[in-house]
C-alpha cells in the first residue's frame, strides 16, 4: 500500500513540473506572438504610409498635367 501511495505522490509531482514546464512555454509563446504582432502592426502601419504617400504623388502629378498640357 505504501508502494501505491508513494508512486502517486511521485506522480503528482512530476505532473506538476510538467504543467509549471507548460505554462512557461505558454508564456513565451505569448510573448513571442505579442512581438509578432507589434511587428506587423507597424509593417502595416508603415505600409499604409508609403501607400498615402505614392498616393498623394500620383494625385498630384495628374492635377499638374491637367493643369500645365505638356508641349
Amino acid at each position: 500500500m505504501d508502494f501505491i501511495i508513494e508512486e502517486v505522490k511521485e506522480t503528482r509531482e512530476e505532473m506538476k513540473k510538467l504543467n509549471e514546464k507548460s505554462d512557461e512555454f505558454f508564456n513565451k509563446n505569448k510573448e513571442l506572438v505579442e512581438k509578432v504582432e507589434h511587428t506587423l502592426n507597424s509593417l502595416t502601419d508603415s505600409s499604409d504610409e508609403i501607400f498615402i504617400s505614392v498616393s498623394k504623388i500620383i494625385i498630384f502629378d495628374s492635377f499638374f498635367y491637367t493643369i500645365v498640357p505638356a508641349y
